[in-house]
């Protein structure tokens, strides 16, 4: 039978997208495919925390200029076994806060209220942790938090991080005992890692070299976010292996973003096939420029 939408499971968190230009016709595809996924349910034994089902409308229709506030859509109702669904503006998934503008406003501020209170933490007891513990607990607690998804949160404007960059170079001078007025090229060179603004260049980067050089590591479906000449057609020309970059996509997207940052990259950076070598090299390429 023909679906009109997609599962996506991990662990035991259940996902289903629907999508459709008409809202009307979107909230009909999606109680369709509710009541189906009910009727399986029950088929199986299985059972459904109504008080944790929710969904969430991603909407990507720009606001007038003149408008203050956002308007609020009259949308029909979902339901799930003759249950109502309620509607959130704001999930958590796999420890990412969404929301339905895709504009990661409460991700961020979530990461940097973690950041502010681990500095607060950190400076009651700074004279008593040796520098290579300082260390341990910024890569621990701080720099997994900054990295993980960031090839999705980190493609914002710079206001929208400049808090967050502002206590992340906080406690980076906290942990290495430096003076306010030490460059920031010093502070990240210090722990060898790359400024924060290039944080989202660098793992993009990083994820596109495996898409090229680790096939075999890679999930397939990841694999074709990426379309080459040479997938398109068997000319052997000069440029068949360089990334096509599709106007239909959206320019902020991965799909999109990540080719274009790819073809800026030196020659010899886009033909180095060890994932090792590229990370170092990319890690220079970054901080010198």
């Amino acid at each position: 039978m023909y679906r009109q939408s997609q599962a996506k499971l991990f662990a035991d968190d259940s996902n289903l997208f629907v999508i459709d230009d008409n809202l009307e016709k979107l909230y009909d595809k999606a109680n369709s495919e509710l009541s189906s996924l009910s009727r399986w349910i029950s088929s199986n034994k299985l059972h459904i925390n109504y008080e944790k089902t929710t969904y969430i409308l991603f909407d990507q229709t720009k606001k007038a200029p003149s408008t203050s506030v956002n308007v609020t859509v009259s949308v029909p109702p979902l339901h799930i076994n003759n249950r109502a669904i309620g509607r959130e503006h704001i999930v958590k998934y796999l420890g990412v806060y969404i929301d339905d503008r895709l504009e990661w406003t409460e991700h961020i501020d979530y990461i940097t209220k973690k950041v502010s209170s681990l500095t607060g933490i950190l400076y009651r007891s700074k004279a008593a942790l040796p520098y290579k513990c300082k260390k341990d607990i910024y890569f621990a607690l701080v720099h997994s938090v900054l990295t993980y998804c960031i090839e999705a949160y980190g493609n914002v404007v710079k206001s929208k991080l400049e808090s967050l960059v502002v206590k992340c170079n906080r406690l980076l001078r906290l942990l290495q005992s430096k003076p306010r007025r030490t460059p920031l090229r010093e502070l990240y060179s210090q722990f060898e890692i790359v400024p924060f603004y290039h944080l989202f260049e660098f793992h993009t980067l990083k994820f596109i070299h495996k898409c090229l050089h680790a096939t075999t590591s890679t999930p397939t479906i990841v694999q074709n976010w990426f379309q080459r000449g040479n997938d398109l057609h068997d000319h052997n020309t000069r440029h068949s292996a360089n990334f096509i970059l599709d106007s239909r996509i959206n320019p902020k997207s991965i799909s999109f973003l990540g080719p274009a940052l790819w073809s800026k990259l030196p020659a010899f950076l886009r033909n180095d096939p060890s994932h090792s070598s590229f990370t170092k090299c990319l890690r220079l390429h970054l901080s010198n420029n």
